[in-house]
């Protein structure tokens, strides 16, 4: 049988209050890149798709949102966890909706724009068949929610607002 010294109890307890002081401080550091780099990874996906959606959009202009993911196609398959909303013209996926909208001159636009800013993402982004991907920083989370998606104020790929830069194709994924 081993003696227990008169300081034993008290070691335990300091070990153990360290422990878990290590336990806190990696956790409050590392929680906070870890959601920074989820919404990253959030907004490089929406990038991406926006950016084959667009690819599909600039081979049948007249299509709609459901149209381009193409029923049982493999991009269909590739977004078995998205979530259709209003009446299919909407998609929500990886804390991204996704639309089409008419733009200027009538042409088709693919947009990506955050379910909840800052939660869920912070950019949003446009593809045209003038300008091909677009991206907005969304700093003031103006594009955010259902009822606010971008809205394109230019006429030309050479119009575009300071705000809205293209993106290179491989910086996409």
């Amino acid at each position: 049988m081993h003696a227990r010294s008169p300081g034993a109890g008290r070691r335990d307890w300091i070990s153990l209050a360290t422990l878990a002081a290590i336990v806190v401080a990696v956790t409050a550091v590392s929680l906070p890149r870890l959601r920074s780099l989820a919404l990253r990874e959030n907004e490089l996906d929406a990038a991406a798709l926006i950016a084959r959606l667009g690819e599909r959009m600039g081979k049948t202009p007249s299509a709609t949102l459901e149209s381009l993911v193409g029923p049982g196609s493999a991009l269909r398959r590739e977004l078995e966890d998205a979530q259709w909303l209003e009446d299919s013209q909407q998609l929500r996926r990886h804390g991204y909706l996704f639309a089409l909208q008419t733009g200027p001159g009538s042409a088709p636009v693919v947009l990506a724009w955050p379910w909840r800013h800052g939660q869920s993402g912070f950019a949003a982004f446009a593809w045209t068949s003038s300008s091909g991907v677009l991206g907005h920083p969304n700093r003031a989370g103006q594009f955010s929610g259902q009822s606010s998606p971008p809205a394109l104020e230019w006429t030309n790929a050479s119009d575009l607002p300071a705000a809205w830069v293209r993106l290179r194709p491989g910086s996409l994924r």
